[in-house]
């Protein structure tokens, strides 16, 4: 999905869309992991839940509301902030945040950016 949306447009709706405690600590883990890509399965460890699924509805529930901010509506809700990285075998379908929702979350400061060493 192509983003015409800069990083302030970006933090406007990651905060207009009021995300819980839970979809707060996936946004968090998400854009810390490496090459900021997750499985449902991590966003689910990273916010207490029991399973993937737990993580799916709540993350495409949040995504919507950023979505619905910026008035697009992607193929499935969650690519308003990541884009598909398909499992290979045996690895799980993949999420890839896009730069522009880590950029709006550094810019919120509710995340830390990452610094090059």
């Amino acid at each position: 999905m192509a983003n015409p949306f800069p990083a302030e447009a970006y933090a406007s709706a990651l905060r207009a869309a009021k995300p819980t405690k839970g979809q707060l600590a996936m946004l968090r883990v998400h854009y810390a992991a490496p090459a900021r890509v997750v499985s449902y399965r991590e966003l689910a460890g990273a916010a207490g839940y029991q399973s993937a699924d737990a993580a799916h509805l709540q993350y495409g529930t949040y995504a919507r509301r950023v979505a619905q901010w910026l008035k697009i509506k992607p193929h499935y809700w969650v690519n308003a902030i990541a884009d598909d990285v398909m499992g290979t075998q045996g690895r799980p379908f993949r999420l890839r945040m896009r730069p522009e929702a880590a950029a709006g979350l550094e810019s919120l400061g509710w995340v830390m950016a990452k610094r090059s060493a």
